[in-house]
């Protein structure tokens, strides 16, 4: 049996006019994603923008967004897949794979409320 493949992306140190000079890159990984998720997020490599404002993180972002906001630390065993700007979306990765959403500023499962029981339907259902 093999493993997921591990979703990983390369970011820059630097300011406003380019990576500096002396800069390296700076890896942030995801723990092994479903195949599931991951087939939705290489099919949309930029993200996805809905009709309900809500932006689905492409591979390009993911992992500094996870990292940007602890998920990592605060909440083992999520990924945080997007947000509307004031509430995060995250899939378990569990078994069940379930969509959960919270506030930004409370991403901790015990304020974590359930969206909908996979990605591609949380996806669907968001028009």
């Amino acid at each position: 049996m093999t493993n997921p493949p591990h979703a990983s992306a390369a970011v820059m140190d630097g300011d406003a006019h380019g990576p500096s000079a002396s800069s390296a890159p700076v890896t942030l990984s995801l723990p092994s994603l479903p195949k599931s998720v991951l087939e939705l997020l290489v099919a949309n490599i930029e993200g996805l923008h809905l009709a309900t404002g809500v932006h689905v993180y492409g591979l390009g972002v993911i992992a500094e967004k996870n990292a940007l906001h602890g998920i990592a630390g605060q909440c083992p065993g999520y990924v945080l897949v997007g947000d509307n700007g004031t509430h995060g979306f995250l899939v378990s990765l569990s078994d069940d794979l379930s969509v959960y959403s919270s506030e930004l500023g409370a991403l901790v499962p015990p304020f974590f409320q359930f969206v909908a029981s996979s990605l591609r339907e949380w996806v669907d259902s968001q028009g």
